[in-house]
């Protein structure tokens, strides 16, 4: 039983489990690009360009367990939620926009739109 548990956290991690993408910088009144890229290894990764243009840039990975480029939810998960509440991360970028940044977010591998 032991092994079953420390499975189900090791798939947390890696496995695919709804992580969609909530909303869209547009939302947020920010000016953006969808764009796609290759891992090393062929994996199609989605993301957006937000704020194009400008000489300061930031990549922002999402951190913590299966969220997409704009946050998590704990709807639809197939195990017990890590958190109750959303975490939405657009608001960060509108932030950074505004302080002059672009900003690359994107989903990591079985994350929102990443394959």
């Amino acid at each position: 039983m032991g092994n079953f548990i420390f499975q189900k956290y090791a798939d947390l991690m890696v496995a695919r489990d709804p992580s969609p993408v909530l909303g869209s910088p547009s939302d947020f009144d920010l000016s953006y690009e969808d764009v796609e890229f290759e891992s090393v290894d062929w994996a199609k990764l989605s993301g957006w360009l937000i704020n194009p243009g400008q000489s300061k840039v930031i990549i922002q990975t999402h951190f913590g367990v299966q969220c997409s480029r704009s946050g998590w939810t704990p709807k639809g998960r197939w195990f017990a939620p890590l958190w109750d509440e959303e975490s939405k991360f657009l608001p960060h970028c509108k932030h950074l926009a505004q302080e002059g940044y672009t900003i690359l977010a994107y989903d990591m591998r079985n994350h929102g739109k990443s394959g």
